[in-house]
C-alpha cells in the first residue's frame, strides 16, 4: 500500500478547511443570492470576480449600484495568472483628469499599441506630443464654423425627413 505523504495530507486538510469555511459562510448569509446581488462581487480563489460578474452581466443596475457605493470606482480582480486585474472608474472628474489634464502621466505602453495596431498612429493609440497634435487638429476640425453648420443642416434634414440624407457641397 502506498503511504500518504505529509504534503498530500496537509493539502487535503487545507482543502477541507476551505470547504468548511465556505459552508459556514453560506449559513451566515454571505452567499445568499439577495445579499450577493446587492454587495461588492465576491472574490473567489483562483477564479477571481469572474463568476460574480458573469452572474450580474444582464443586471446593469446592480453594477451601477456597486459603483455608486464605491465612489464610482471599482477594482476588478480577474482569475489568477491571467493579468486581468483592472481599476474601473466612471467618475467624470477622474476621467477628465486621465484623458485631458494629465494625459502624459498615463502612458499606454507597447501592449496597448499591439492590441490596437489596426488604428495606426491615431488619437486612440498616440502618446504625449503626438497625442497633443492630434487632439488639437481634431478640435480645429470639430469646432470649425463650416463643420458646425453642416452638422446643423444634417440634423435638420434628419429630423424633418426621418431618412438619412447627404448634404451637397
Amino acid at each position: 500500500m502506498a503511504s500518504i505523504s505529509i504534503f498530500e495530507a496537509s493539502l487535503s486538510l487545507f482543502c477541507f478547511l476551505i470547504f468548511c469555511y465556505f459552508l459556514n459562510k453560506k449559513h451566515s448569509g454571505y452567499l445568499h443570492i439577495k445579499k450577493a446581488l446587492q454587495s461588492y462581487p465576491w472574490n473567489w480563489p483562483v477564479l477571481g470576480m469572474l463568476p460574480a460578474m458573469l452572474m450580474r452581466f444582464s443586471r446593469i443596475d446592480d453594477i451601477i449600484l456597486v459603483l455608486e457605493k464605491n465612489n464610482l470606482t471599482f477594482l476588478y480582480k480577474g482569475p489568477w495568472f491571467t493579468r486581468t486585474d483592472m481599476f474601473v472608474t466612471v467618475d467624470p472628474a477622474n476621467i477628465h483628469h486621465i484623458l485631458s489634464s494629465n494625459f502624459s502621466n498615463y502612458i499606454k505602453g507597447p501592449e496597448f499599441k499591439e492590441i490596437f495596431d489596426v488604428y495606426g498612429d491615431t488619437i486612440i493609440t498616440a502618446d504625449s506630443e503626438l497625442w497633443k497634435n492630434l487632439r488639437t487638429s481634431a478640435h480645429v476640425i470639430l469646432h470649425h464654423q463650416v463643420t458646425i453648420q453642416r452638422k446643423g443642416q444634417w440634423w435638420t434634414c434628419k429630423m424633418c425627413s426621418g431618412d438619412s440624407c447627404s448634404i451637397q457641397h
